[in-house]
């Protein structure tokens, strides 16, 4: 969903697509190879960067002020 988002221009959309990833990556024990189809990277590293790209892509609001400084203030980062 994020590839048909991010095509679409819906920022907002992938953004939200990114997060859920990066959570389920954080909680799994699963090792998932590094590159998926369409070359889609599965490094936490690179979920995690993607995802704040499209946080700061979309427009700004007081739900995206929110999660940008949440996210901020997360020591497991």
């Amino acid at each position: 969903m994020t590839i048909y988002y991010n095509h679409e221009n819906k920022f907002e959309e992938c953004c939200k697509c990114y997060r859920i990833i990066w959570e389920t990556l954080k909680k799994t024990s699963k090792i998932i190879g590094d590159k998926l189809d369409f070359n889609f990277s599965a490094s936490i590293r690179d979920v995690l960067s993607n995802y704040i790209g499209f946080l700061v892509l979309q427009p700004f609001s007081q739900a995206t002020y929110k999660e940008l400084k949440e996210l901020s203030e997360r020591e497991e980062l």
